[in-house]
């Protein structure tokens, strides 16, 4: 499978920079890249100084960019849905097309359209690395979680939504009351599966890692905490920290001189904070970078001896071992502290709650057949305990 690096911040900190330089220097190095904006603020056209399109569009030697268009994603995965919709308003004078267009699209599901997207780029094998320009933290979090909400939906209410339906239908026909069609019922399904590969993908920490980028200043560091909490919940491999905008060495008036020192003392706390996983450092430019040298420029400058390409860690997030009496399963959970997450054992999983954050983490049968014996926190890992496996 290609390899993949999302580059994920807080808005502002220049992380669509650092996905252009990432790609552009990957490109130099010999691999077929692409740059790939699956943020609804697109701006990877203008730093590359290039017209993009929804489908890859060469801009440099081995290097291609490309923009999701969701309005063209909802036409071609999500028509049925939406007509249906439709006629579902067509006699309300009170709802208008343009309404009954909205209603039909969920919440997140512009994030989960990009996440499609990137699936079906990955599927035709045409690139070595593709560089991922993911929405905001909050938006990403969206980006990832959604799956696990369809999969819990799909499995506990779609079978029985789609067999009242089938013995609703000749009643509903007979009333003229618009009902679901089964065009209707299998584009649901045939998108939730696409859904279910592309989270497959992107939790596949052999290929694939997240890039956290963030500003040198407390509330930068503060949120890429959580950021790699909330990324290591959802089961993703975060590989490296980009602190960008960093001042300079120089001769500065003393008003500087606060920032200078705040922003070593975040240099220094972020490499304690983030011991284990490489931290990259990016001065702020004299100019904005723009066009394909000035980002290659600027990525070599970043990534210096390493490659761009590499999976700098490949610690799996979940680990499973036998132990003495019964079994330990490991999660990595940095930055948690006491009473700020909660456990519980779900019939379908582990169920673990992190601030407003929440995951059912699925388990194998074998597990789940376990008794949960308690947890502890240890080294920035969450360790579940088990009891024996019980005979069948």
């Amino acid at each position: 499978m290609a390899r993949i690096i999302l580059t994920a911040g807080k808005g502002g900190v220049g992380k669509s920079t650092v996905a252009a330089a990432t790609a552009a220097a990957c490109a130099a190095g010999g691999a077929r890249t692409l740059a790939m904006s699956v943020d609804s603020a697109h701006n990877l056209s203008d730093l590359f100084q290039a017209p993009l399109d929804h489908v890859p569009t060469e801009i440099g030697e081995r290097l291609w960019g490309l923009e999701v268009d969701i309005n063209r994603e909802l036409t071609e995965n999500w028509s049925a849905v939406t007509d249906f919709f439709r006629s579902m308003t067509a006699n309300n004078p009170g709802v208008s097309e343009m309404v009954a267009e909205e209603c039909a699209v969920f919440p997140g599901m512009e994030e989960v359209f990009g996440l499609m997207r990137l699936q079906s780029v990955v599927e035709t094998g045409e690139f070595d690395v593709v560089v991922v320009d993911a929405p905001p933290t909050a938006d990403m979090l969206k980006f990832v979680r959604l799956p696990d909400v369809l999969r819990w939906f799909m499995e506990k209410y779609h079978p029985l939504e789609k067999g009242v339906l089938q013995r609703l239908r000749p009643v509903a026909e007979a009333l003229n009351y618009p009902v679901p069609t089964d065009e209707v019922m299998t584009e649901m399904e045939q998108w939730y599966a696409r859904v279910g590969q592309a989270s497959a993908t992107l939790t596949d920490t052999r290929s694939v890692s997240v890039r956290l980028v963030m500003n040198p200043d407390r509330v930068g560091l503060a949120e890429t905490r959580r950021a790699l909490t909330w990324t290591c919940l959802f089961g993703m491999n975060v590989d490296g920290v980009i602190v960008n905008k960093i001042l300079p060495d120089a001769e500065y008036p003393p008003f500087f001189q606060p920032w200078l020192a705040r922003q070593a003392a975040v240099l220094e706390e972020t490499e304690t904070s983030f011991a284990g996983i490489p931290v990259l450092h990016a001065e702020l430019q004299p100019d904005e970078v723009l066009g394909v040298e000035a980002l290659g420029e600027f990525g070599n400058r970043l990534f210096r001896v390493r490659e761009p390409a590499a999976l700098w860690v490949d610690e799996p997030s979940l680990a499973w071992k036998e132990s003495p009496g019964g079994a330990e399963l490991r999660i990595r959970m940095p930055f948690l502290k006491k009473g700020q997450f909660r456990l519980f054992a779900a019939r379908d999983g582990l169920s673990l709650h992190v601030g407003n954050q929440r995951r059912v983490a699925p388990l194998p049968p074998s597990i789940r057949r376990r008794a949960m014996q308690g947890a502890r926190y240890e080294d920035g890992w969450l360790v579940v305990r088990y009891g024996p496996a019980q005979r069948e």
